[in-house]
């Protein structure tokens, strides 16, 4: 069971799980939650199949044979879905709609939820009882805003695929960019950013430009997020050395956090993505020691 936020990534999660398995040369099958918008009868046959004399339409649970089925927000299935899924769970088969033969199916089941599981059975929308038989390992996603060391990786991977998907050549994000990213909130998380990275490189192929920039940033990151400093000062820093232009950023970004959080450190820590001792030690190596001595840098 893998649970987190809206657009953390929990999907990515489940099929790199997939692909580091025995079974990553089978098929990894997604049920998502808005198929459970049709009618009950629509959605048996979807996900089980549906014979008659003439014919058999094999569901989403048969063709996930020998591979990976992944229930995207389970929570959010009907009950009598989540009954039959139990059985399913238990025994290892069903039975297609329409027929009497039961059909085997051997796949891994991983399944999602957009809250704690937990919370979801007080609510009544999840079957504690199946929560017991998927919750086997309980993977937790956390916001991109609590794994900000996760975005200079996920904007190079992103950058990388859309570059494949859009046919041209991958781009390099700015530090000024990468600076902007990694201190914007991302309410929408993974999702978001994928989208915002998808608009730099299209952005960058109309510039004719190599490198993703602040001016290529969607307007609503930049009305969020303050990059008026970033701006002022990219031009300085693109003179100096790298040692001395990155210890020079290091020293701007994290005096700009201390200050926004009142010199409280475990609350910057926090947001930073680093565990507090490491940004005492990173505060102390770059001369900052406390929120006014922040400000004398500044």
């Amino acid at each position: 069971m893998i649970h987190g936020p809206s657009g953390s990534g929990k999907e990515i999660v489940a099929r790199r799980l997939h692909s580091r398995s025995p079974r990553a040369n089978q098929n990894f099958i997604t049920v998502h939650s808005a198929l459970m918008e049709n009618d009950m009868a629509r959605i048996e046959k979807t996900l089980f199949g549906h014979e008659t004399e003439d014919f058999v339409e094999v569901g989403l649970f048969e063709q996930a044979h020998n591979g990976t089925l992944y229930l995207d927000n389970v929570a959010y299935f009907p009950a009598e879905i989540q009954s039959t899924i139990l059985k399913f769970v238990l025994k290892g088969n069903f039975t297609r709609v329409g027929g009497n033969d039961e059909v085997n199916v051997d796949a891994r089941i991983l399944s999602s939820c957009s809250a704690v599981p937990e919370d979801l059975v007080k609510e009544g929308l999840l079957r504690e009882d199946l929560l017991h038989r998927l919750q086997v390992v309980a993977l937790d996603v956390p916001g991109l805003a609590k794994r900000r060391d996760d975005i200079p990786l996920l904007v190079e991977f992103y950058i990388s695929t859309i570059a494949e998907q859009i046919n041209v050549a991958p781009r390099k994000a700015g530090h000024d960019v990468m600076a902007v990213l990694q201190s914007h909130n991302w309410p929408g998380n993974v999702r978001q950013l994928r989208n915002c990275v998808e608009h730099m490189m299209l952005n960058s192929v109309a510039r004719q430009s190599d490198v993703l920039t602040i001016e290529m940033l969607p307007n609503e990151i930049v009305s969020e997020t303050d990059v008026s400093e970033t701006i002022t000062s990219s031009g300085h820093i693109m003179s100096l050395p790298l040692r001395e232009a990155r210890e020079r950023f290091e020293r701007e970004y994290l005096v700009a956090q201390i200050d926004r959080f009142s010199g409280n450190v475990s609350r910057t820590a926090e947001f930073v993505g680093m565990e507090r001792s490491a940004l005492h030690r990173k505060l102390k190596s770059l001369g900052i020691a406390g929120s006014n001595h922040a400000k004398s840098h500044a």
